[in-house]
């Protein structure tokens, strides 16, 4: 009983109360006189009373509190899928390596759509992903990432790979007719059995590249 005293005095008072005779408290200099009886002794009805109504405050508040917090993440996780839908994370199978790159246009995501004709990569980082055997005709590639990329066997007529940087690009068996390369670097690339026919390739960074079985005619432009 005393320690339930006591307890009901510092949540209602905020502070540890002093004990006379045995079953009485002293009150301190301050305690409300509602809470004192003609003896001396403290009401526990008044003293439960204000600790139920103290309880309620404070479970209001944790309720509050709980409320805020979760409407907080509620709106960060809103705003994270509603403002950045664009970071996707995707898979290589051939190296088995993650990777994350800017999203894709609706109808040209190399994971699934076999026709890319047309579309626009501009500026993104397209660092181990497989467009082997799309057809990517017309495509645009430009300021591209494409370290480790994967363009074999890929229609890229028409393409466009200006100011385009990587390492390690495969472009073997590639249709590169009347594409552009303009200013690019393709370091240690593959370029064996590509077809460069009226390709143009002025200014670009081939350190490294193999071109064993090109097909490079008079028309392609270095």
């Amino acid at each position: 009983m005393w320690l339930y005293v006591a307890i009901s005095h510092i949540l209602v008072y905020g502070e540890e109360p002093s004990f006379g005779t045995v079953g009485r408290v002293v009150p301190t200099p301050h305690s409300p006189p509602s809470s004192v009886t003609k003896s001396g002794a403290v009401s526990i009805a008044a003293l439960s009373t204000g600790c139920l109504m103290k309880d309620r405050e404070m479970i209001h508040r944790v309720i509050r509190l709980c409320a805020a917090v979760f409407i907080t993440v509620v709106f960060s996780l809103f705003v994270i899928v509603n403002m950045q839908p664009e970071r996707v994370l995707a898979h290589d199978v051939v190296t088995g390596n993650s990777f994350a790159l800017l999203g894709f246009p609706a109808g040209c995501d190399p994971n699934v759509d076999d026709d890319l004709s047309g579309c626009d990569f501009t500026g993104q980082d397209l660092s181990g992903v497989d467009f082997s055997g799309k057809n990517l005709s017309g495509a645009i590639f430009t300021d591209a990432t494409l370290n480790n990329t994967n363009f074999s066997g890929a229609n890229l007529t028409a393409a466009v790979f200006n100011g385009a940087q990587g390492d390690n690009i495969n472009f073997s068996n590639a249709n590169l007719t009347s594409a552009t390369l303009d200013g690019g670097t393709f370091t240690c690339s593959n370029f064996n059995g590509a077809n460069l026919t009226s390709a143009t390739l002025n200014g670009a960074d081939f350190t490294g590249s193999t071109f064993e079985g090109a097909t490079i005619t008079t028309s392609t432009t270095f």
